[in-house]
């Protein structure tokens, strides 16, 4: 017979205190992508491009722990931007989501994963 399973004490999810530029030009993505980070204790900084992104980056006194950055943008790109970013800023850690292309025949799986 399996022993019931029995709650303990709600132990709150633990929260980021670090700051964090999104770099994201759908409006949407962005802003949930700043709600979920927020709601979780980070600090965010966000730009719509490359280059807005340079900007606010050398505005922006304190650190800049993470840089959330889409791939491909107008005028400058992800990689670049986390080049120049990490020539400016020793402790900046860029990170790319990447959306893998769909195969044809199923629209589910990337060519790679076929």
């Amino acid at each position: 017979m399996a022993t019931p399973l029995v709650a303990g004490p709600k132990v709150p999810p633990p929260r980021g205190t670090e700051t964090v530029l999104l770099v994201e030009g759908d409006q949407a993505l962005r802003q949930l992508a700043r709600q979920i980070l927020e709601d979780h204790g980070y600090a965010v900084i966000e730009a719509l491009s490359g280059l807005p992104a340079l900007e606010q980056a050398k505005a922006y006194a304190g650190p800049i722990h993470l840089v959330l950055t889409d791939v491909v943008m107008p005028g400058m790109g992800g990689r670049e931007l986390a080049e120049r970013l990490s020539a400016d800023r020793t402790a900046v850690s860029p990170v790319s989501p990447r959306r893998a292309p769909r195969s044809r025949g199923n629209p589910t799986r990337s060519p790679r994963s076929a």
